[in-house]
C-alpha cells in the first residue's frame, strides 16, 4: 500500500479502480447481455429506437410547437369568447416567432421543456398518437 502525495495521484488511482471495476468485473455480464440481445434479434430494435429517440438532430421550429399545442375546438364563430381565443392564439404565434428569431433570452427548446418536460419533439408516430388520443380544450382559463 502506498500513500498519495498529491491530487493527481488520487485521480489516477480513482481512474484505475473504476477501469478495473468496469472492465474487469462487469465485462463478462455485459458481454452475455449483448450476446443475448443479438440472439433474440432485439439489437435491431434497439438500433431503431436509438435512431428515433437519441440521434434525431432536426432543429426545433416554432411550427413544431404550434402543431403540438394545436387547439382542436374553438368557441362559436362570432362570439366574444371566440374573438378572445383568436387573439390569444395570435399572440402565442407571434411570441413563438419572436423566440425562434432569437429576440428573447430563451430558446424554443426551453419553451418545450417548460411545457412538456421534453428537450426535443417526440417521434412522429408518438406525436400522432398524442393528437388522436388527447383532446386539448380551448378554455384559455375562461371557465
Amino acid at each position: 500500500m502506498r500513500f498519495l502525495t498529491n491530487l493527481s495521484q488520487r485521480d489516477e488511482l480513482l481512474a484505475a479502480v473504476l477501469h478495473q471495476y468496469c472492465d474487469g468485473r462487469l465485462f463478462e455480464a455485459l458481454q452475455q447481455f449483448r450476446e443475448g440481445f443479438h440472439i433474440c434479434g432485439a439489437n435491431k430494435v434497439l438500433i431503431a429506437l436509438r435512431q428515433v429517440f437519441i440521434e434525431d438532430t432536426t432543429p426545433l421550429e416554432a411550427e413544431d410547437i404550434r402543431r403540438a399545442f394545436r387547439v382542436s375546438t374553438l368557441s362559436v364563430e362570432g362570439s366574444n369568447r371566440r374573438r378572445m381565443e383568436a387573439r390569444t392564439i395570435g399572440f402565442w404565434k407571434d411570441w413563438l416567432q419572436t423566440v425562434e428569431g432569437g429576440e428573447r433570452p430563451l430558446s424554443l427548446g426551453d419553451v418545450l421543456q417548460f411545457a412538456t418536460g421534453l428537450q426535443q419533439m417526440p417521434y412522429e408516430k408518438f406525436q400522432e398518437a398524442m393528437e388522436n388520443g388527447l383532446s386539448w380544450g380551448a378554455t384559455f382559463g375562461l371557465g
